[in-house]
């Protein structure tokens, strides 16, 4: 359905502008979603490649990411169809002195054996309950080091959960913004880990779009942003058109940024600080064998390896192939990744020494660095500009780079956007 004056316009149809649109939606707006690509998702999205689905890279969802699981309600997609859920477990397999939290009975109750490193685990919980806050420039490691948590505790359990949960290494992720994570961890059942069923497209961006699709919202792929702007009402020029809405709101990557919004002078401060943030890289290698594969646990970690973490059955379609996730990785880096990581998942998970297809996707601009001198950059979602709005991970949400964060980011931005 198409409107000669929108309510809202979104632009950008990744999870921050999905969500903006729905629950402007659920407000009873007339929503235009703009979305430069075809296909809806960003960067958690399904790709194609020798005819093949892969993710754009491989994400786990937590039992804490209340505002994603509220969308789905939103969208009626019961998650118990979506996803495989297990309580939290934690397994390196190549660190055999490492915190080790392992699922048995098939994955319906979990044990833990954390040995001599119970005392420093009931220490950091203490001290977070306690309130122990973190200083305004410190990272991860300078607190739990304050904290005086022993170097093992730190090396074999925290710096690999802070690296995949903050894409941000610990010496440098921001303690402020983990400490708020830990936090929001505390609900029932915030542990729970959650592995998408299916590729993310059928997860969230097709099943939103047709949700839209039904209730008159107006949905163009392909069509990418020039620039905004405002007189009475917003203007929005693309390549081969124009609309206009009561309401804007910006969910793009923010280096895109500059140019949809560098007409405001009012933004420049916003457009600066947005020059100043770093990205880190996450890159996922595909393997696919010709036989069925053992994996111990849905996921399991690599401390010393080429790789960090191995998903198991990514997608849920078949149990011959595995994800194997490198987050941050160093640049240059990844020239014999396939080789090397099939050597290395042969000498530790058995598999066989070649794999009958592989394929490398690497997000270079994956995620923001969460450090504590990013932190005061991350603008909020209303702007100076009167109704014009920000959504995106990279959003004031106290979270790191997350599909929670940005989804909730859009969530606030539609919120924006009542009388």
């Amino acid at each position: 359905m198409t409107y000669k004056t929108y309510d809202v316009a979104i632009i950008g149809g990744g999870w921050a502008g999905i969500s903006a649109a729905v629950f402007a939606t659920l407000n009873n707006k007339k929503v235009l979603l703009l979305e430069a690509s075809e296909r809806l998702g960003g960067r958690a999205r399904k790709v194609i490649h020798d005819d093949k689905v892969f993710d754009n890279g491989q994400h786990l969802l937590v039992g804490a990411y209340d505002t994603f699981f509220e969308l789905l309600h939103h969208l009626k997609l019961p998650k118990e169809t979506l996803f495989h859920s297990t309580p939290f477990f934690y397994h390196l397999l190549d660190a055999p002195h490492a915190p080790k939290m392992t699922l048995e009975n098939r994955f319906s109750s979990a044990f833990i054996s954390l040995g001599r490193y119970f005392p420093d685990v009931l220490k950091a919980f203490w001290h977070t309950l306690q309130k122990t806050a973190p200083y305004q420039n410190e990272s991860v490691f300078e607190y739990l080091t304050r904290l005086k948590l022993s170097k093992a505790i730190i090396d074999t359990f925290f710096a690999p959960l802070v690296l995949a949960s903050m894409t941000t290494r610990i010496d440098k992720a921001d303690a402020i913004c983990f400490i708020h994570m830990i936090k929001k961890l505390k609900i029932k059942g915030g542990l729970n880990f959650y592995v998408p069923k299916t590729d993310l497209s059928a997860v969230l961006p097709i099943p939103a779009m047709q949700w839209l699709q039904a209730r008159g919202a107006t949905i163009q792929l392909g069509t990418r942003v020039l620039n905004i702007s405002k007189d009475k009402i917003f203007s929005i020029a693309c390549k081969n058109t124009e609309y206009t809405a009561k309401e804007v709101i910006v969910a793009t990557h923010v280096t895109q940024w500059e140019n949809i919004l560098g007409s405001f002078a009012a933004l420049q401060p916003i457009l600066q600080n947005a020059k100043a943030f770093q990205f880190q890289a996450i890159t996922t290698l595909y393997l696919e064998y010709a036989e069925k594969l053992h994996v111990p646990a849905p996921f399991v970690g690599f401390l010393n390896g080429p790789i960090d973490w191995v998903f198991k059955n990514p997608g849920g379609e078949h149990a011959n192939k595995v994800a194997c996730v490198i987050s941050d990785p160093i640049p240059n880096s990844q020239a014999n990744l396939p080789i090397t990581a099939m050597s290395y998942l042969h000498k530790n998970l058995g598999f066989p020494q070649q794999a009958t297809h592989h394929f490398v996707i690497t997000e270079k601009r994956a995620a923001f660095a969460c450090t504590p001198q990013h932190r005061p950059l991350r603008p909020n979602t209303q702007t100076s500009v009167p109704g014009l709005h920000l959504a995106g991970d990279l959003i004031q949400t106290h979270l790191p780079a997350t599909l929670e964060s940005a989804v909730l980011s859009g969530k606030w931005a539609a919120e924006r956007c009542l009388p």
